[in-house]
């Protein structure tokens, strides 16, 4: 499947963020969609840079899979600051 035909619409997601830089959700959909298009360092920038990440066991790990890939020595501290 190709970026264009996705639902991926980074530019309408990045609008979302600065309109409300705290939505769980955008940044974790801008997030996945950087990831899925190989901007592994963006989408993990997304996530470190999140004010605060939901403490349910799903969005940790799924913060903790976009840094391993995007910035490992930030995963780590993530992971140890637990």
């Amino acid at each position: 499947m190709s970026a264009e035909s996705s639902t991926f619409d980074e530019s309408f997601l990045k609008e979302k963020l600065q309109g409300d830089p705290t939505s769980w959700e955008a940044r974790r959909e801008l997030a996945q969609g950087l990831y899925e298009k190989q901007s592994y360092r963006e989408a993990a920038e997304m996530i470190w840079t999140a004010e605060q990440i939901p403490t349910s066991t799903d969005d940790f790990a799924f913060a903790i899979r976009i840094l391993a890939k995007g910035q490992p020595r930030r995963a780590i501290r993530l992971a140890t600051a637990v």
